[in-house]
């Protein structure tokens, strides 16, 4: 099992040996939050900060050229140029671990060097990457089914096991026959409630990132399409998501677990799925 990168689908260690990510690149990084606390002048001490956030880290690159002579090796650094010298965009940076696993991170290339000239066939060539999006997520998301079998049920979401970061773009969507459906995620206690009946035959689909709500009459997980019912939809978040989901540690293990409570119909079946990216510091 060979852990390898890929920047914008270009290898960062070439197949054919023209160059390589050099050990020393981690590749990680611990995110910065937000400050805690408000100072405010001639008043001592700080005032509580609510809603503190994770805030974009920075990842370096470090790359050795290794080229048979001087002319392959500038050749070299011209094709890597072609990524690494990119401005202004999102460039997606893709860890697979070898072992069948895979992550990835939105990258935006804020500054390079001069390819600094180790002898006439090798060279490095480093940049600095800022992470918009703070956190690696899987490149797929999965899917999570929470069975309501009584008013008030928790359940563990399969689909983010795992997990270490906050996941703050999944999409919740409730079917069978429910009214009052209200999901909390444990941890933070964030929470949205459906106040609009749910029949049997109907699928709603909340956007937790976009603040959008729809309601369709066929399985469908669209949030373009269908009846538009947001204003049946509340978040007891007044910024950010509707509904932060987050991972706890008590087993070890990152998992991520939600409660649901509402007035229910048992014969419908009725279940509330979760679609999302798992995500990690």
């Amino acid at each position: 099992m060979v852990s390898s990168y890929t920047l914008a689908g270009l290898p960062l260690t070439d197949p054919g040996g023209r160059w390589i990510l050099e050990s020393r690149t981690g590749l990680r990084m611990i995110p910065a939050r937000t400050r805690s606390g408000v100072r405010i002048p001639g008043r001592d001490g700080d005032l509580p900060s609510i809603g503190s956030t994770f805030e974009p880290g920075a990842v370096g690159i470090s790359i050795a050229v290794l080229g048979s002579d001087h002319a392959s090796m500038l050749m070299s650094v011209e094709t890597l140029s072609g990524v690494l010298a990119r401005r202004h965009e999102l460039l997606s940076l893709v860890h697979d671990y070898g072992n069948g696993q895979q992550r990835e991170a939105m990258v935006e290339i804020l500054s390079s060097t001069q390819p600094e000239i180790i002898a006439r066939e090798n060279a490095i060539v480093a940049v600095q990457c800022s992470v918009p999006g703070v956190f690696w997520r899987d490149l797929a998301a999965s899917d999570s089914t929470v069975p309501v079998t009584a008013s008030t049920s928790t359940e563990v979401l399969s689909g983010l096991a795992e997990s270490t970061a906050p996941v703050v773009d999944s999409l919740i969507r409730f079917r069978g026959e429910f009214s009052q459906a209200t999901i909390t995620d444990v941890v933070s206690g964030d929470s949205i409630t459906v106040y609009r009946n749910v029949s049997s035959t109907e699928y709603l689909v909340v956007d937790v990132a976009a603040w959008a709500a729809r309601l369709h009459a066929t399985d469908s997980w669209s949030t373009t399409t269908g009846t538009d019912v947001i204003n049946s939809v509340e978040s007891n978040r007044g910024r950010g998501p509707m509904l932060s989901l987050n991972p706890d540690f008590e087993t070890g293990a990152g998992r991520v677990r939600v409660q649901v409570e509402g007035i229910i119909n048992a014969a419908t079946a009725p279940t509330v799925e979760v679609r999302a990216k798992r995500s990690f510091i």
